[in-house]
């Protein structure tokens, strides 16, 4: 992101986007040595800290999430407005602990706008939610049950699974949310908790043609693989040639196991093969043939005007003053940490001409500006400038997030992730029919 932040910085200096300001760029490796823990952390906080001693008068980063809120907690103490392009947990949009924090990188919420807007294109009137049972799934869920009644549509169930982690009977939970008669589900999950809802509700048959199922950031290599790993674990059960691994021991009834090492040494996939009494396989081509649909946030907005602008620049670039850059791919966060430093610049050239601040000329707002005098003006609202960025237009919330996001949607068809279409900016464009388990596109 750092070569993308550096060619904002050289556009807004070139055109006097701030009139009569000139902007400096002090960079900060967080993460210079390769450390982990404690230590890391203390590089993250000391490199926030020397670039506050320095004088800066906003702050752009930091990658992760957990080193951006101790960042984040200081610059919002100091009134320094910070923007980050790719820490999305959704704990900083808590004002009142980040009060001068925004950013251009949407957050895991957004899928929730992108999923009912697919059910309402859809017509469908009832929705089921299946969540995990943490930070994830639980705000995940919950803003899609509220973007869901908000656009008329019923969820008539909302089921939490894998409280336990790798260990939780996600069947049980399963069999719950399909005895409701529910036939659209989302399921707002992640990672080994989402495959194995997925494997197991493939087992027990819940994924046929009178079902649709939707989630996000699902790989179908990892599905394909989940799925494989379960079948193997079954085969070897019915020819007793499985051997347990020793944090599993077998209880009186055959088909139970009880776990005696820690959770998290578990596979979940592993752990639910081990522990059904259904020892039949899934035909994965012919289980996930279709009305599976997955959305994928999208940075790469080709045919978009102002990607495609900033695209060219960006192939443009000389890698040697901007690493990464003189490519004609973009695969990471470019176009956010661009949007962050322009976005930045526009907010304070909007704070110059603020007619609240009472000063005889602009020069002398600038010279407050730099000093660092104009930080009850610099909160998140001041940078709401409705920049027409790469990444499409910067509208903030009142917590500074992204008020839509671009979302690529694929469609599972005979085991294969199909391109169908694309949410930009909230507005959703099918290029393909979707199709369903049995073939049809209704």
């Amino acid at each position: 992101g750092i070569s993308a932040i550096r060619l904002a910085v050289a556009e807004i200096n070139s055109k006097q986007m701030i009139p009569g300001a000139y902007v400096t760029l002090v960079e900060k490796d967080s993460y210079p040595k390769a450390v982990e823990g404690q230590a890391a952390i203390t590089q993250a906080v000391f490199s926030a800290i020397s670039l506050i001693q320095e004088g800066v008068v906003g702050i752009i980063g930091d990658i992760s999430s957990s080193w951006t809120s101790f960042s984040a907690l200081m610059t919002s103490t100091l009134q320094i407005p910070q923007c980050s392009f790719s820490a999305v947990a959704t704990s900083l949009s808590d004002k009142s602990q980040f009060g001068y924090f925004f950013r251009t990188v949407p957050t895991n919420l957004l899928y929730s706008d992108a999923a009912v807007s697919f059910v309402v294109s859809q017509g469908w009137p009832i929705l089921g939610v299946l969540y995990s049972d943490d930070d994830f799934g639980q705000q995940l869920s919950e803003s899609v049950v509220m973007k869901a009644r908000l656009n008329g549509i019923s969820v008539k169930s909302y089921q939490s699974f894998y409280e336990d982690g790798p260990k939780s009977d996600i069947r049980k939970s399963l069999d719950t949310l399909m005895s409701t008669g529910v036939r659209i589900i989302f399921i707002a999950a992640e990672g080994d908790a989402l495959l194995t809802a997925f494997t197991l509700a493939a087992q027990a048959g819940y994924i046929n043609k009178d079902t649709v199922w939707i989630t996000t950031d699902t790989d179908t290599n990892d599905l394909f693989h989940a799925v494989q790993n379960f079948n193997t674990i079954l085969e070897k059960r019915a020819n007793h040639t499985d051997i347990v691994p020793t944090n599993y021991t077998v209880a009186d009834d055959p088909f139970k196991l009880k776990k005696i090492l820690d959770v998290e040494s578990v596979d979940p996939i592993a752990y639910a093969a081990r522990m059904t009494s259904n020892l039949t396989t899934i035909s994965y081509n012919q289980t996930f043939s279709g009305g599976v649909f997955i959305f994928e946030a999208l940075n790469q907005l080709s045919g978009y005007e102002p990607y495609d602008i900033f695209h060219e620049k960006w192939a443009n670039l000389d890698p040697r003053i901007y690493p990464y850059g003189g490519q004609t791919n973009i695969s990471s966060n470019e176009g956010m940490a661009y949007s962050c430093m322009m976005v930045m610049a526009e907010g304070f050239n909007q704070t110059i001409y603020n007619s609240t601040i009472h000063a005889t000329n602009t020069t002398v707002i600038l010279k407050s500006l730099a000093s660092g005098e104009l930080g009850e003006f610099l909160g998140p609202s001041t940078f709401n400038t409705s920049f027409l960025g790469p990444i499409g237009p910067v509208v903030l919330d009142q917590n500074g997030d992204l008020a839509t996001g671009n979302f690529k949607i694929y469609n599972i068809q005979n085991g294969i992730q199909t391109d169908i279409g694309r949410t930009i900016a909230g507005d959703l464009n099918l290029t393909s029919l979707p199709i369903y388990h049995d073939g049809t596109t209704r």
